[in-house]
């Protein structure tokens, strides 16, 4: 069965789209660790893959037991809520962190098995 691996999967539409993909595929739940990300895991039978996308260091470590892997969805993703001039350049860095290098590290993390499965990447953004 091919495997798939999904961010943001504790709800939403990472959510759906794991429902979605339960049937044909063993499923690798992504994200930082929660209640929300183990029922979902739970109902669909799919393993959680802790991951904090704003540590670079701790994803590369973590993508290193992925032999192969056919579909990557990043789905994980913040924003600022509220007004621009509400906001700092912290919170910036951190939206970028999330929604932008962190979906690259993993990516980059995840290449060589993703070459090796011809797989797929998904940003849903």
């Amino acid at each position: 069965m091919p495997t798939a691996l999904i961010t943001g999967a504790g709800g939403g539409i990472g959510s759906a789209i794991a429902t979605a993909l339960a049937p044909t595929h063993t499923l690798l739940l992504a994200g930082r660790p929660s209640d929300r990300l183990d029922a979902v895991a739970a109902r669909l039978d799919a393993t959680t893959f802790p991951l904090d996308l704003t540590d670079a260091d701790a994803i590369e470590s973590s993508c290193e037991i992925v032999d192969e892997l056919d579909v990557l969805v990043h789905n994980a993703g913040v924003s600022i809520p509220g007004h621009v001039a509400d906001s700092n350049v912290h919170d910036w860095r951190a939206t970028f962190d999330v929604n932008v290098f962190g979906p690259v590290a993993l990516t980059l993390a995840l290449l060589p098995a993703l070459r090796r499965a011809r797989g797929h990447v998904v940003f849903i953004n």
